[in-house]
């Protein structure tokens, strides 16, 4: 953005090399017109720049400025071709010879700083638009944040709960029995049973496969583990695929084990960790689940046992 000025120039010229311009054998007069190009010329011992003018009527006309006039050479060598432009001079010798220079734009008036126009008052209304734009944006972010926050807790809790159970059983080998009947009990499939699967115990909460990062959409599954907000499910298949899903290949997923979580975000009714609540080591389940980040899927729009 540039601040236009009107140039008003009004020089007179000084020094020797101006006595013989303002002598009293010469013709004062004034012309107008737009700036053509600046040319060179010797005249006598002296060098000049000579100011071509395309005057209203007539052919171009050229009006002389020495080099010796600093002020005058500055003014000259700051017009652009097109620029009106008004020059007072005196002709002698077939030569006229600059005494004051006012230039200035086409609609600007002489000797006025011009006021700003509509187009920098349109650049000031897009500024405080951009303004508005960065403030809301910064806004959105610290969101996104807290979210990020909340769900990196949920998969904390999840994991924690996860370390929690496989834990549990260990006292020792005369009270398996009690401990088995505890984990039915909790709806939980009992450890000597995962054992006979060929399971390790991290592996109801390992990564998650590759091909499912990104993943939006619907799959079904047996509930494998389970607690208050988290479950590890055996992936049977893949039903849907949204289309603002980015997962390379979600069927990478059959017949692994992932981890799901039920975040407040997506369940502020409630009605997800209550269907939770209510399922039981085994159970087939049909569950909405987005990947966001880190290695577990989180529960969207459904959740619900599914029909053998």
């Amino acid at each position: 953005m540039r601040t236009v000025y009107t140039t008003a120039l009004a020089l007179l010229v000084m020094g020797a090399a101006c006595a013989r311009v303002e002598g009293a054998d010469g013709k004062e007069g004034e012309a107008r017109g737009k700036f053509v190009k600046l040319t060179e010329k010797q005249i006598g011992r002296q060098e000049y720049v000579g100011i071509v003018v395309k005057q209203e009527r007539g052919e171009p006309s050229t009006f002389f400025v020495s080099r010796r006039s600093a002020d005058l050479l500055a003014a000259a060598k700051a017009l652009k071709p097109g620029q009106l432009v008004e020059i007072a001079y005196v002709a002698e010798d077939d030569h006229s010879f600059v005494r004051r220079i006012n230039a200035k734009r086409a609609g600007e008036g002489r000797g006025e700083v011009e006021r700003p126009r509509d187009d920098i008052r349109a650049l000031q209304a897009e500024l405080r638009e951009l303004r508005a734009q960065i403030k809301r944006l910064a806004g959105e972010v610290a969101e996104l944040r807290e979210q990020n926050v909340r769900l990196r807790r949920d998969l904390g809790e999840g994991a924690r709960e996860g370390r929690k159970r496989e834990g549990e059983g260990k006292e020792g080998e005369g009270d398996k029995p009690r401990e088995v009947r505890r984990e039915r009990e909790e709806g939980r499939e009992p450890k000597e049973g995962r054992k006979r699967e060929g399971e390790g115990e991290r592996a109801d909460a390992g990564k998650l496969p590759d091909g499912l990062r990104g993943f939006r959409g619907v799959m079904v599954g047996t509930v494998v583990r389970k607690a208050e907000r988290a479950l590890v499910l055996n992936v049977e298949k893949i039903t849907r695929t949204w289309k603002e899903s980015k997962a390379e290949n979600p069927k990478a997923a059959v017949g692994k084990r992932v981890h799901v979580v039920v975040s407040p975000k997506y369940d502020k009714d409630g009605r997800h960790t209550r269907a939770l609540a209510k399922l039981k080591i085994g159970d087939r389940v049909v569950v909405e689940a987005f990947h966001f980040e880190g290695e577990a899927l989180v529960v969207v729009e459904q959740l619900q046992k599914a029909e053998r």
